[in-house]
Order: structure tokens, then C-alpha cells, then sequence
């Protein structure tokens, strides 16, 4: 099994059931609350018509000085911390004289639910893949700051901020409370990058980044509940009747950064792309 370090944010013991009425039929609603954190890596970029890292030009202390990114996530405070995670991308550049060095940061939120509970409902003479009306897994994006762009880069094609896509986990992956810099980058490259990320993420279910600030777009319905937040509704059922046809114990999920894309750099961009997911659940309708 592949082990993701991510910062925990909610623990799936609470789970939530109540009954509604599916077309004609009683249903039985149960929220799964997730395991879910955040995974981050940094890799360096060199601009080619400056200095690189090493160099006497990139040597004293620059003005913003480098993000820690462990204070930045104590500085938000535990009411933001303890219910959200973050997706998207940081790009800091070294602003000495002649210095061509810029960080790239990269955030990533994986979610875990454990399937225990959902197969104890009770589903009468039908197996649960056969009950199983509905499964949606929902969420809140929420702006961090104004959207940022900066030297050729843009941070939102969309509302939906640093997200770009919903994928699945593999089957089996677990994911591990505690703030860990987990993504697998290249140390460094040159006027651009390709981040390659370890095989934990397989199918993409929904691009995030092309959804409108309202209305459904493929799987996924949005609402708008607020100035720089929206409540996003994706089907996830046919994924969710794979787990349980397998017999999985847990299935799972992460977002992508719209900074896991080639990016060239130039000049000395200063751009925040980090937005958070919030208010998690797998709500799964039985009959």
C-alpha cells in the first residue's frame, strides 16, 4: 500500500444518517466524514536571464524573504486549519539583483473514508451495491486571498482558485494524519517544470477548473453560498460501486494544483494560488 503524509484535519468517526425521499422511494442519506490533509513540495526554478541558486547574486538575505510554509499554516489559526486544506501553488521569487531563483510550492488535499459504516446500513434483502442510489462526494472551495497573477502567470481559470482536478486514490492508499512534504518533485529545472507526482492518484473524475461559479458542468453541481465560496456536489457512485465491488475497505480521493502544469518563469513573480477545500463529505443514499 502506498502511504500519503498529509495534514489531518477531520477524523471519520462521525457519521451521519437521516432518511429522504429518492423519486418515490424512503432513502436512508449517511454522511461519511473523511480522514483529509495536505500534501506539499517545493521545487526551485532558475530563470535563464539571471543567476542561479548558489550564486553571490542570490546569496543575501532577499526582501520578502522565503516562505516557511509550516509557519504560514500556524499563522492561519486552528479554526481554519482544523477544517480545511489546501490546493494550489506558491511561486516566491529571490528578489536580489540578478538573482534568477524562484520557489514553486505545491498543494495538494487528500481525503480518506473509511467504507465501515456505510456497510452497515441496513438494506433489507438487496445488496448494497444494489441499494446504493446516489453517492456524492461535497465540498466548499474557498478563496484564500484575491487571486493573484504575476510575471506570464495566471492563478484561476475559474472560481475554483489553485484546483484543477478530483481524483482517485488507488485502492488501498492510506492517508496519514500529520504535515508532511510528501510530493515527489525534481530538485530544480530550468525556465519552467513538469511536476511528477508517485503513483497514488489514478482516474480524473472532474476538471474543477472549468466548473461555472453556479449550475452542474459534468458530474458536478455548484452552488454559490457566499462571497469567494461555493459548495461543490460531484456523482461519484459509479467510483464508489468499484470500492465496494472490490471489497475495499476505504476509498479516496485528492485534488490537483493548476501549478502541476509546464510553467515558464520570468522576472521576479510574487504569486499566492493556494485556495482551500473545506466542509468534506461522502454522502452516500441507500434504499
Amino acid at each position: 500500500m502506498k502511504t500519503v503524509g498529509v495534514l489531518a484535519l477531520v477524523s471519520s468517526a462521525i457519521v451521519l444518517s437521516s432518511c429522504q425521499i429518492f423519486g418515490n422511494v424512503r432513502t436512508t442519506v449517511t454522511d461519511l466524514q473523511p480522514t483529509i490533509g495536505t500534501s506539499w513540495g517545493s521545487l526551485a526554478l532558475t530563470d535563464p536571464g539571471g543567476a542561479p541558486i548558489g550564486s553571490p547574486e542570490c546569496n543575501a538575505n532577499p526582501s520578502p524573504a522565503a516562505p516557511d510554509v509550516n509557519a504560514w499554516w500556524a499563522g492561519l489559526g486552528t479554526t481554519v486549519t482544523a477544517a480545511n486544506a489546501v490546493v494550489g501553488f506558491n511561486l516566491w521569487s529571490n528578489t536580489n539583483p540578478g538573482c534568477g531563483v524562484v520557489r514553486h510550492d505545491l498543494f495538494r488535499p487528500h481525503m480518506s473514508f473509511s467504507l465501515a459504516p456505510l456497510r452497515a446500513v441496513p438494506t433489507g434483502n438487496l445488496s448494497l451495491q444494489d441499494a446504493l442510489a446516489s453517492a456524492k462526494l461535497v465540498f466548499n472551495i474557498v478563496e484564500n486571498t484575491p487571486l493573484q497573477t504575476g510575471a506570464g502567470i495566471t492563478c484561476s481559470r475559474g472560481f475554483s482558485g489553485g484546483a484543477a482536478n478530483l481524483l482517485l486514490l488507488r485502492p488501498g492508499t492510506i492517508v496519514t494524519p500529520g504535515l508532511a512534504r510528501s510530493l515527489q518533485l525534481p530538485s530544480s529545472s530550468v525556465a519552467g517544470l513538469v511536476a511528477s507526482f508517485p503513483p497514488t492518484t489514478a482516474t480524473p473524475i472532474q476538471d474543477l477548473a472549468q466548473l461555472q461559479p453556479s449550475g452542474t458542468t459534468g458530474r458536478a453541481t455548484v452552488t454559490a453560498t457566499g462571497p469567494g465560496i461555493a459548495r461543490v456536489e460531484i456523482d461519484v457512485r459509479d467510483y464508489l460501486l468499484g470500492a465496494l465491488n472490490r471489497g475495499d475497505a476505504s476509498i479516496g480521493f485528492a485534488v490537483s494544483s493548476v501549478g502541476e502544469t509546464a510553467m515558464a518563469v520570468s522576472g521576479e513573480p510574487q504569486v499566492n494560488c493556494r485556495t482551500f477545500i473545506g466542509e468534506v463529505v461522502l454522502r452516500a443514499a441507500t434504499i
